[in-house]
């Protein structure tokens, strides 16, 4: 993975560093999971924060200028 100038290298380290938030263990499971290009399942109940997981992973994404990878 190339890294952007200024740009966290891991979703986690964007969460934390760059969004300021603190994700509790699972969500920090997930997003550490995304490093490696492949598919990441996730199963839970209503309400845990698969979606701002989610959310923190596609910014992620979108600012490191990894587009081209292809899952």
């Amino acid at each position: 993975m190339q890294e952007q100038p200024g740009i966290a290298p891991t979703p986690l380290e964007f969460a934390s560093d760059t969004l300021g938030v603190e994700l509790w263990s699972k969500q920090e499971e997930v997003l550490g999971s995304l490093v490696e290009p492949r598919r990441v399942a996730v199963k839970s109940g209503k309400g845990l924060g698969k979606g701002f997981c989610a959310a923190v992973a596609l910014l992620w994404f979108a600012v490191s200028g990894l587009v081209e990878w292809r899952w």
